[in-house]
């Protein structure tokens, strides 16, 4: 997984090939390859392995997650949103899981479900959960394109992030473009090899 962090994902599942002939029934060797898969644009590949360690762990929330972020990739957010959801069943105040499964549920039209889900994040936060800038972001953008499919009727208020309220209309123009830059994102660009990946 060094390999990973350092964006060398070709060595990095070549590492993790290695130990999974060492011990194959390694969940954690299974999940790891699951992620590396899916940040290669892999996305059958990361389900094959996300599905082998949920059937070996199927107690563990992330191995749900990668599943679902799986099936997202492969165009099949009904069955990622059951992965989500079942992954919230097993940790239901993680806030990573909760807002991925917002944007899965946003994915799959499932809008009423994703407000829900966007509303207990909030709440999460206000009871004090600690979220980074990173997320925060993203709950934000999610709150933007729920506003822009359907109308909210005052429920601007419970999607708004509460750091957020002073927010400008430029800065709302900037999520609305990222949130335009995320669509387009989901096409599989081709990446080229480093001189030096393996």
């Amino acid at each position: 997984m060094c390999f990973y962090a350092k964006q060398k994902y070709v060595a990095a599942i070549s590492c993790l090939k290695r130990a999974l002939w060492v011990q194959p029934l390694n969940w954690r060797t299974l999940f790891n390859l699951g992620l590396a898969h899916l940040a290669t644009l892999q996305p059958a590949s990361a389900f094959n392995f996300a599905c082998a360690a949920v059937n070996l762990r199927s107690d563990v929330a992330d191995c749900f997650a990668v599943l679902g972020a799986s099936l997202i990739e492969l165009k099949d957010p009904e069955n990622a949103a059951r992965a989500f959801h079942q992954a919230l069943l097993l940790s239901p105040e993680d806030l990573h899981l909760i807002l991925n499964a917002s944007v899965c549920c946003l994915t799959a039209g499932m809008n009423n479900q994703a407000v829900d889900l966007l509303r207990k994040f909030n709440a999460l936060i206000e009871n004090g959960a600690t979220c980074t800038d990173e997320l925060s972001d993203l709950a934000s953008r999610v709150s933007i394109e729920l506003e822009r499919i359907q109308p909210l009727d005052n429920q601007m208020e419970i999607l708004a992030d509460p750091h957020s309220s002073n927010l400008s209309n430029q800065t709302r123009m900037d999520d609305q473009e990222q949130v335009d830059m995320l669509k387009t994102s989901r096409e599989i660009i081709e990446r080229e090899m480093e001189p030096d990946e393996v």
